[in-house]
């Protein structure tokens, strides 16, 4: 047994598992890495009036926190089936870790974290929407990490801790830590309509920089594991 962020199904031909705390690590690497990094980091700090260290760290734990949800025990249990919704659960994660430290995820400096893991399969969801509500209809407070996640976490979280260099950055990867050790992540909803909420800020500024964050995730995401896991397309 071990933890996967993909593992080929019967069909997926020549295709490789990739282990997830692997993953984790090099998107988050690969993001921090990107040509484009340091100029975005200092574009969203200067329009939304935010502090740079402070948007860097938050795009590079958006990189290693957007498939955390794969981690739990309802996907590691039948991997080759699918994550189908992980991207949904991997925010419900990261929204209690921001509840508990005090940041709300609807706040300039939340959406940069929440809204590009929500979104990092975009282009290929055409029912976000549908996913998001069938995950709220069996919501739990907190789900199961499958027992080979944790040690891969615990890596994984260590690794992308060095990445960070502000305070706020630190205690999300220590209150992570924390409940990964524990063998539970906790889950937090918030409230009405999630989705709504994300058009809601369409036509505001705010959009520019979770759209930025979730391409560059995004690209980043799809050539990590496209070199990792190989294959026939």
């Amino acid at each position: 047994m071990a933890c996967w962020a993909y593992y080929p199904g019967p069909n997926d031909v020549g295709r490789r598992p990739e282990p997830l705390g692997e993953h984790l690590v090099n998107v988050a690497n690969g993001v921090r890495t990107h040509r484009d990094f340091n100029r975005l980091v200092g574009k969203i700090a200067r329009e939304y009036n935010l502090d740079a260290s402070l948007v860097s760290d938050f795009i590079i734990l958006a990189g290693g926190l957007h498939d955390i949800g794969k981690a739990l025990a309802r996907y590691q249990e039948k991997p080759a089936g699918g994550f189908s919704g992980h991207e949904v659960y991997s925010t419900l994660i990261i929204n209690h870790v921001l509840h508990t430290i005090g940041i709300r995820y609807n706040t300039p400096i939340g959406r940069l974290l929440a809204y590009p893991v929500l979104l990092h399969h975009y282009a290929q969801r055409g029912n976000l929407r549908d996913i998001y509500n069938k995950v709220l209809r069996h919501l739990k407070p907190s789900e199961r990490v499958w027992q080979d996640c944790i040690k891969d976490l615990d890596w994984a979280l260590g690794r992308i801790r060095e990445f960070l260099t502000t305070d706020t950055g630190l205690r999300i990867i220590k209150t992570l830590l924390g409940s990964v050790r524990g063998g539970e992540l906790s889950l937090f909803a918030v409230g009405g309509d999630f989705i709504g909420s994300l058009g809601s800020i369409v036509n505001t500024r705010d959009w520019l920089g979770v759209m930025a964050v979730a391409g560059l995730l995004n690209e980043v995401d799809g050539k990590i594991a496209g070199d990792a896991r190989g294959g026939e397309e």
